[in-house]
């Protein structure tokens, strides 16, 4: 959305994304949808399973038939969703992450690059999330949620770190196209 400076690391982030979610659910109503709006729990994607590390690339928000779809193409680089109701669905602006942050207005198919960012000799390397699964998930863990609501007594305390650890760990992780 052409919107971000407008939306982001301001006062109105919290409420802007409700009223986006609300608008959403609108629309899905008026297109006939009488189910519940999807909600992605992130805490719950962020827990280990089976001992193995946490999975979230397996998330059931990216299943190809109940969910949004999964990943570009190429594992290496920012391509077209591979899966899902979205494939072929073309997109009007492009954000361009590691430009700047500036939006262009450019029509192309959706596109995803999931990725993780382990520690790796101590350098922080974005690695193709098929390779750990864990898409960042150590930012948005229920332990991290916890200590950022309870981590200070005025909004500011609170908004800094939730906007700029779990939600922007979220687009980092996705690495594209929401």
């Amino acid at each position: 959305m052409m919107l971000t400076d407008e939306i982001h690391f301001v006062a109105q982030f919290l409420p802007w994304h409700r009223w986006f979610v609300s608008v959403y659910e609108i629309a899905l109503k008026e297109c006939g949808y009488t189910g519940n709006a999807i909600y992605w729990d992130w805490t719950r994607a962020s827990q280990t399973q089976l001992d193995a590390g946490p999975n979230v690339v397996n998330s059931p928000i990216f299943d190809p038939v109940t969910g949004f779809g999964g990943t570009g193409t190429n594992i290496t680089t920012r391509s077209p969703i591979a899966t899902g109701p979205f494939v072929n669905f073309t997109v009007m602006t492009y954000a361009d992450y590691f430009g700047g942050g500036k939006y262009y207005d450019r029509p192309h198919y959706l596109e995803r690059n999931f990725i993780s960012m382990p520690t790796r000799n101590n350098t922080v390397v974005a690695v193709p999330a098929s390779e750990d699964g864990s898409m960042l998930s150590e930012r948005y863990t229920e332990t991290m949620m916890n200590n950022i609501i309870n981590g200070g007594n005025d909004f500011e305390s609170f908004r800094g770190p939730f906007e700029g650890i779990p939600h922007a760990a979220i687009h980092d992780a996705i690495g594209g196209d929401m």
